[in-house]
């Protein structure tokens, strides 16, 4: 039973190929450091900046994403009711599916799913886990609880429109959000 799951395990893994090119001599450097912590090969951290530019980061560079302190979110958001948080979140949640054509030219539940991994990915920490046709997200975004009632009205405009059901929020706190919804 161990040598079919070893073997389904190496046909998962994506196909490596051989490839050389030049590289400034710092840029090595700062990898190979960040290997070193990371414990990990050169060539796999090299293989991760290469895989999260070309299937998140040019896309987030392209639709004008800036990078902000959580420092920064946090000033703006304690100065807005949380009514008017809801009602830019339903805004910005609506138009988001703009976002998801942009990547993948089509809107749909599949789509959905893989934008909302990228989207995610930005914060400092999440989870996604599937049990039969329900998809469970946990979100870690340490900002405030603004934030997360910002996020959680964004994602149910997002969200609800293309699975044609409600979204269920199962927590909400200061750093924390965790969503659910099923694609029955």
């Amino acid at each position: 039973m161990s040598s079919s799951f070893e073997i389904e395990d190496k046909a998962s893994k994506p196909k490596l190929v051989h490839w050389g090119f030049r590289i400034e001599e710092e840029v090595l450097d700062n990898i190979k450091k960040v290997a070193r912590r990371s414990d990990t090969t050169v060539s796999s951290q090299t293989n991760r900046i290469l895989k999260n530019w070309v299937t998140q980061d040019i896309y987030f560079q392209e639709l004008g994403f800036i990078p902000m302190s959580k420092d920064i979110i946090r000033a703006w958001l304690s100065k807005i009711e949380q009514k008017d948080l809801v009602i830019q979140a339903k805004d910005f949640g609506s138009l988001a599916n703009e976002f998801i054509i942009y990547f993948f030219g089509e809107v749909n539940e599949k789509t959905l799913i893989k934008f909302l991994d990228i989207f995610f990915s930005r914060f400092q920490a999440y989870q996604h886990s599937t049990e039969n046709m329900t998809h469970y997200f946990s979100i870690n975004h340490d900002i405030c609880i603004n934030y997360s009632v910002f996020l959680s009205e964004l994602l149910k405009a997002l969200i609800e429109p293309v699975i044609k059901r409600p979204i269920k929020i199962s927590s909400m706190s200061t750093k924390i959000i965790s969503i659910s919804f099923n694609l029955k």
